[in-house]
Parts: C-alpha cells; structure tokens; sequence
C-alpha cells in the first residue's frame, strides 16, 4: 500500500514536471505556430465563457504546436495539482497511520511480555519459597533426637538408679544386723 502510495506520488510529478516544461516553453514556441483565424468579433461576443471543465489534448508535430505532446487546460492542470497534494496527503495520513499501528502493536508486546515476566518472576519466587518450606521440615525431620531425650537413656538410667538402690538397700540392712 506504501509502494503504491509513493508510486502515485512519483506519477504526478512526472506529470507536473512535463507540465511546468510545456509551460516554459509554450509562449516560445508559439510563435512559430501557424496563426489561427482570429474570430469575428460578434462571434467573440457571441462565444460561451472557456469551460472550467478538466480538458487534455494530444498534439502532433505540424498541427496547431511544433512538437508533440499532450496540452493541458488550467482546469485539468489545478486538478491535476490538487490531486498530487492531496495524493501526498493521503500519502502522509497512510504513513502515520502505519507507525501509530507499529507503535501500539510494539507497545502491546512489550506490555505482555512484561505481564509475561511479572507472572514468571511470581512463580519462581513462590517455587523457591515453597522449596525453602520443605528442605526445613526435612531438616527437621531427619535431625536425630539428642542421646537425652531418648527412651533407651531414660530406661537404662532407671534400671542402674534402681540397682543402685537395691545394693545400697542390701548394704545398709547388712550393717544394720552386724
């Protein structure tokens, strides 16, 4: 669409160049025209304004000009002139129309790719947390119990104490009868 853009562009400058060439060298080359029968002059009375009607005519070598090529009306010039300027207006609107749409389509895949990593970011520290969470309970839960805290000690410990008492119990009976 930009190609086509700048193609019309390019066409109607050849187009008004060809014109602006034809322009300077028309009064020149008109006096080496043949002349026209100059009208009577109740016909030029009679004669309708010129039309404001777009008019292009073909002209040859020997005919009315010394050369060939294509004439221009002013009417048809203006609108050939109105055409290139609107043509580059047209032109700039497509232009601007275009970045403004690569702009926001960009911006919009800048914003979700920054949701993207947001979520991402979110997700990674929750997994570590949760990570975290287990390898303590782990520790924890693999931790041997201090010697102290077990039954065996506490077993062990009564049976001797016990013993102890016993002997002492036994000793102290056995002085008491001597």
């Amino acid at each position: 669409m930009l190609i086509k853009c700048i193609r019309e562009r390019l066409s109607f400058l050849s187009v008004i160049a060809v014109i602006a060439y034809f322009t300077s060298i028309m009064p020149a080359s008109h006096a080496h025209a043949q002349p026209r029968p100059t009208p009577a002059p109740a016909a030029a009375a009679a004669a309708t304004p010129p039309s404001t009607e777009p008019v292009m005519t073909t002209v040859r070598a020997g005919e009315a000009a010394p050369f060939t090529g294509t004439l221009f009306s002013v009417a048809a010039a203006a609108q050939m002139l109105a055409n290139l300027e609107l043509t580059q207006e047209r032109c700039d609107i497509q232009v601007s129309t275009r970045v403004r749409l690569t702009e926001a389509n960009m911006q919009l895949t800048i914003d979700t790719e920054r949701a993207r990593f947001t979520a991402l970011q979110y997700r990674l520290n929750e997994v570590t947390r949760i990570k975290n969470d287990q390898i303590s309970f782990l520790m924890r839960q693999h931790r041997p119990r201090p010697w102290y805290e077990s039954g065996e000690f506490w077993f062990g410990l009564g049976a001797v104490v016990g013993v102890v008492i016993t002997v002492a119990a036994g000793y102290a009976l056995g002085q008491a009868y001597n």
